[in-house]
């Protein structure tokens, strides 16, 4: 704590107004600009300032930051680095030091220690109770730590799937750091928040400054992870050369570590890319290993969806019954986003592509829900299909609508149903 919030928290304790305290000691501006640290105050000012206060000046000498921003900085690090040991040695330290300071700062300071246990523990309702405690107090929290609040609440956010809040708050994080290290996870969680809103440059670079911090520290399950999260990346940014590395490496090392969750999405995303690359068959086979690990259940039923698009559309192949199984569990599960893309396809192998029943469909259900709530590169698929419908129907005008809907959306432009 700040020699200057330590005064002033004393001075609020006390009842008195900065006029009663500086009475005989220095002007009320002066101690204003003491208090919010704009200036440091002599030590003659200050002996008089602590016999007013009945302030021990031992205890504010004690309270200057670099000595409580050391033991801070020492137990963070000790955290991050699960060293117990030096975590406990430094915690005690700073307890004693808030007890002789200031009993607000310690109780605001545990609940954002408590915070970050319980973000890792994954328990996320007591979580965000915390969060509120931690709110009621904003007032008292010191500016060179504000950097814990804004990152576990970007954290919390990012969980919620309130993307947009979670980066403004990623960025107030950073501005506030000063001379903290962000930890790998911090780099991790903003390149996760980065991707979701397509700023897939800005989340390699994350990835990278996590990946570094996660090599020190010999941490192999969260490199694996910057790996896999690099390549997907990549891959949303068409360089599938690395794209590919970057996911093979990962499944080497998820081979080794004996990891089926991780090795399932690896091998989605490589069957992914090899779709988006029309290598159709090797996608298949990608696809196939993947349900061999998850199984088909709702978790898998993107992979589902991706097998059978390719089966259908491109190797011509009958899969009318599959389909309605899949759909069947899309109803079960309550996804929407593939109740519709299940639909489209049963409408497909029904009544064929180029049919008036799906572009109605296409039209008054599928563009609607990818528009207001779908992935950018669902909107712009299904966009494409209705051009190609109308196009096809000598509609060119609105084929050109579409189409340029498409374009607008800001990716590579690929007809792929010609």
């Amino acid at each position: 704590m700040s020699i200057g919030l330590y005064i002033k928290n004393k001075r609020k304790r006390l009842n008195l107004t900065q006029e009663e305290v500086c009475l005989g000691i220095c002007s009320i501006p002066y101690l204003s600009k003491v208090e919010n640290n704009s200036i440091t105050a002599s030590k003659e000012i200050l002996l008089l300032l602590c016999k007013k206060l009945k302030i021990p000046y031992e205890k504010l000498e004690k309270s200057k930051d670099p000595y409580i921003d050391e033991l801070l900085i020492t137990y963070f690090n000790a955290i991050t680095n699960k060293n117990s040991e030096s975590a406990i040695i430094s915690y005690k330290q700073i307890i004693d030091q808030y007890f002789a300071l200031n009993q607000d700062q310690k109780n605001i300071f545990l609940l954002n220690q408590l915070l970050d246990l319980t973000i890792l523990r994954k328990d996320l309702y007591k979580a965000n109770k915390l969060l509120i405690e931690i709110e009621n107090n904003l007032g008292i929290i010191i500016t060179k730590h504000s950097y814990h609040y804004y990152k576990n609440k970007a954290i919390l956010l990012l969980k919620q799937n309130k993307i947009p809040a979670s980066m403004e708050l990623f960025e107030l994080a950073v501005k506030n750091v000063e001379q903290y290290q962000p930890d790998g996870d911090f780099y991790y969680f903003f390149a996760i928040a980065s991707s979701k809103m397509e700023c897939y440059c800005r989340s390699i670079e994350m990835l990278n400054k996590a990946k570094a911090i996660y090599i020190e520290q010999l941490d192999l399950i969260k490199i694996m992870n910057c790996h896999i999260l690099l390549g997907i990346n990549y891959m949303l940014v068409k360089e599938m050369t690395l794209a590919k590395e970057y996911l093979n490496i990962s499944l080497k090392e998820v081979l080794n570590q004996g990891d089926k969750k991780n090795e399932a999405r690896i091998l989605h995303n490589l069957g992914y890319l090899e779709y988006k690359e029309k290598n159709w068959n090797t996608a298949v086979s990608y696809l196939n290993r993947c349900l061999n690990i998850k199984g088909k259940n709702y978790s898998s039923i993107n992979t589902i969806y991706l097998l059978y698009l390719i089966r259908y559309k491109h190797l011509g192949m009958e899969i009318t019954k599959d389909i309605k199984m899949a759909y069947d569990m899309a109803i079960k599960s309550r996804n929407e986003e593939y109740i519709i893309k299940f639909k489209t396809l049963i409408i497909n192998s029904e009544n064929g592509f180029y049919s008036e029943d799906n572009l109605t469909f296409l039209l008054k259900k599928a563009i609607p829900f990818f528009n207001k709530n779908g992935d950018r590169d669902d909107y712009k698929f299904y966009l494409k299909m209705a051009a190609t419908i109308f196009e096809s129907k000598g509609f060119y005008k609105k084929a050109v609508y579409y189409y340029k809907l498409a374009l607008e959306i800001g990716k590579e432009f690929n007809h792929e149903f010609n």
